[in-house]
C-alpha cells in the first residue's frame, strides 16, 4: 500500500481520539516510522512505537488502546510494506508513477495511439530527453 492511502487510512482512525495532542504526536511517531530505511530498521522501530505509546497510555485510555490494536494489527503485522525502504529505487508514493505516467501520455505520445514504428521513434525521443 503506498504511504498517502495509508496515511489518510490512519488519519481517519486518529481522530476519534480524544486528545488532539496525543494525535499529532502518534502521526508524527507514525511518519517517523515511514522514514525506515530497511525491513530491520522498521521491525525495531515499530517495536519501540507499541513500547513507548503503550508505556505512556498510564490512564489506560480505551480508545487509545483501540487505535494501538488497529495499527498494531492493521498496519505493522497484516500491511507493513508503507515505510521507505521497502523497495529500492521505487517511488513511495502512487503519485510520482502517476506524474511520470502522465509526462509520458501529455508529451511523448499526445494520448494517441501509434503504429508500432512511429512509438518506438516518440519513446526513443522521449528517452533521449529525459537523458540530456
Amino acid at each position: 500500500m503506498c504511504w498517502a492511502h495509508m496515511k489518510k487510512k490512519v488519519e481517519n482512525r486518529i481522530c476519534h481520539l480524544d486528545n488532539k495532542d496525543i494525535e499529532k504526536e502518534l502521526m508524527k511517531d507514525i511518519k517517523m516510522l515511514h522514514l525506515s530505511s530497511s525491513k530491520s530498521v522498521f521491525e525495531l522501530a515499530s517495536s519501540l512505537f507499541m513500547k513507548k505509546w503503550n508505556m505512556n497510555n498510564k490512564q489506560k485510555k480505551q480508545s487509545i488502546l483501540d487505535f494501538l490494536n488497529y495499527f498494531d494489527n492493521e498496519w505493522l503485522q497484516s500491511n507493513d510494506g508503507w515505510y521507505e525502504g521497502i523497495q529500492m529505487y521505487a517511488p513511495s508514493r502512487k503519485k510520482a508513477l502517476e506524474a511520470t505516467n502522465k509526462a509520458i501520455k501529455d508529451d511523448g505520445i499526445f494520448r494517441e495511439r501509434h503504429v508500432l514504428s512511429r512509438f518506438l521513434t516518440i519513446s526513443l525521443t522521449m528517452i533521449n530527453s529525459w537523458s540530456t
